[in-house]
């Protein structure tokens, strides 16, 4: 079917990876970790971030505060129970921005991270579906 100009393509708006973390054997963790990120630092209810954002280093603790707690497949990202968890923190930040979830931009010698809106929008839907089971 040939898409209208009312529904254009989906993947011409979004990265294509955008879906690789939610299609992984690590769906159910990184959904959670997404939902963390996007409450603690994104989302309509977080606190206002910085201006240009908030340095990496504070969002990969975040990420290992979150992976705690969870039960990951570390092959997934070639690591091993002995890999320490900032090494696998850093590693799922790393698909995050590769996906484009996560935009990274250097300032200076500081890299600065945000969530670009037009990941929020999609998000926000998905934030809706979670806290409304029955859609």
């Amino acid at each position: 079917t040939q898409l209208t100009a009312r529904s254009p393509s989906l993947f011409k708006r979004l990265p294509e990876r955008i879906f690789a973390p939610l299609a992984s054997a690590n769906r159910g963790q990184y959904w959670h970790l997404l939902c963390a990120l996007y409450d603690k630092r994104f989302g309509p209810d977080a606190p206002l971030p910085p201006g240009s954002g908030f340095l990496m280093r504070e969002i990969t603790h975040d990420i290992a505060e979150e992976m705690q707690h969870q039960e990951w497949v570390l092959e997934e990202f070639e690591a091993t129970p002995s890999t320490p968890l900032a090494n696998r923190a850093n590693a799922v930040f790393n698909r995050l921005r590769d996906s484009g979830w996560l935009r990274v931009e250097r300032l200076g010698v500081r890299d600065m991270v945000t969530m670009p809106p037009h990941r929020i929008c999609p998000y926000r839907t998905g934030v809706c579906l979670r806290q409304n089971p029955q859609y």
